[in-house]
């Protein structure tokens, strides 16, 4: 519930809507939480095999015609959250028999803009567009081999700003339950790790529920 009202008074802020207008927002906000399979793509070979981990996201989700907007953008659907990302690395030293295993894990407070895609109506939707994710921390987590740590903190000058394009499809299970699929391709080199001399964009795939405020009465 402290989301909900941390993501109200943001809105509110942002949009300059009155309190009379909280109820219908409140109304309209869609929470989510999903399941992602994530990995990276590099610039470069970085001598050691990149595989996918599991992490996870959750978030909340409105339109804006719920903010008083009209036109052709009150069909922009706003949303803001937490998501995960990071990688599995696999690095084999065969000339010695040795392996380092090792998993990276990356956290960002996500926003996105996305516009529902042409498609007959009915129980299934689309959207697709932009997402931001601003990096609020990131760990690598040894595995096998090479660290004594129990877990290192990666330093805040290798994470950058993920942006990317965000597909999301929508299945509706129940006037207020929905099956969610998601996909986000990022655009630019969001993991710059200097130390090892590679850089990296995210790949992010998930499956998750939503669940809409407003059709909890009906």
């Amino acid at each position: 519930m402290k989301a909900v009202i941390l993501y109200i008074s943001f809105i509110s802020i942002t949009f300059g809507i009155s309190r009379k207008d909280f109820g219908n927002l409140v109304k309209s906000i869609t929470l989510y939480g999903n399941i992602n399979t994530s990995y990276v793509v590099t610039d470069a070979y970085i001598g050691a095999d990149t595989e996918n981990i599991s992490s996870y996201s959750y978030g909340l989700e409105t339109q804006l015609s719920s903010l008083g907007l009209k036109g052709r953008y009150n069909k922009i659907y706003l949303n803001l959250g937490y998501s995960q990302g990071g990688f599995f690395q696999r690095n084999i030293h065969e000339t010695i028999n040795y392996e380092v295993q090792k998993r990276y894990h990356i956290h960002y407070a996500h926003s996105a803009l996305t516009y529902p895609l042409p498609l007959p109506k009915g129980k299934l939707e689309s959207t697709s567009g932009l997402y931001f994710g601003l990096p609020i921390s990131g760990n690598i987590e040894p595995v096998k081999g090479g660290f004594n740590q129990p877990e290192i903190e990666l330093k805040k000058s290798y994470l950058k700003t993920d942006i990317g394009l965000l597909l999301m499809i929508k299945y509706k299970l129940h006037s207020s339950i929905s099956l969610l699929s998601t996909v986000k391709y990022g655009l630019n080199n969001s993991f710059d790790y200097t130390y090892e001399g590679y850089k990296a964009s995210n790949r992010i795939i998930g499956i998750g529920i939503g669940y809409r405020y407003s059709d909890r009465k009906k």
